[in-house]
């Protein structure tokens, strides 16, 4: 990754730029790359009739359309209640897995073309980084995972294959990461930061 002057970063949620506490964090993030000179965009989630004023103008926006043909359920996330009609990414079955993955693949190919990122942010922590991962090549990658994230770590329903390896990506975490979590996540030295809370 290059050092110094403004950054090509493409932004990565499955979930909706606003809303929730997720979407609030996602939006606000790019407009604070935007603000520092840096290049952003952005793969998200967002309903069929959706709109992504929520995110700044000068921000690419690559959207994964839910309620589609394609997508044929709500936009995904982690949390039980949403303020909006929303799919748990827990209950996705295996055939809606595949299309969250090829929707999600799609647009990230699309962006990888177009906008040439030099760094690759994604939060939360579940399904998504590892879907990225696999095709980031070279691109560093950083996984912000949230403090309820850190919750859902420990439960025995907690798919951790979704996790790791993790390759290029490294994950920042706001609190230690639950002792099930084996291998690179925990593994390599100075693959893990941790922060304040999120």
């Amino acid at each position: 990754m290059k050092t110094g002057g403004p950054l090509r970063i493409l932004n990565i949620s499955a979930q909706k730029p606003d809303g929730t506490g997720s979407g609030t964090f996602l939006s606000q993030t790019v407009a604070a790359q935007v603000r520092a000179g840096h290049e952003a965009a952005v793969i998200c989630g967002v309903d069929a009739g959706d709109e992504t004023s929520a995110l700044p103008a000068a921000a690419r926006v690559y959207d994964v359309r839910f309620n589609t043909e394609a997508l044929p359920f709500h936009v995904c996330g982690m949390s039980d209640e949403k303020p909006y009609a929303a799919t748990r990414l827990r209950d996705l079955s295996p055939p809606m897995e595949a299309a969250f993955e090829r929707a999600f693949a799609a647009n990230l190919a699309r962006a990888l073309d177009k906008f040439s990122p030099e760094v690759m942010v994604c939060p939360p922590l579940y399904l998504l980084p590892n879907i990225v991962r696999e095709r980031l090549g070279r691109i560093p990658g950083f996984v912000i995972c949230h403090a309820r994230n850190c919750g859902r770590m420990a439960l025995p329903a907690w798919r951790g294959t979704h996790l790791y390896p993790m390759g290029p990506i490294y994950p920042i975490f706001p609190c230690p990461p639950p002792g099930n979590l084996t291998g690179p996540l925990r593994g390599e030295p100075g693959g893990v930061l941790f922060t304040g809370r999120i």
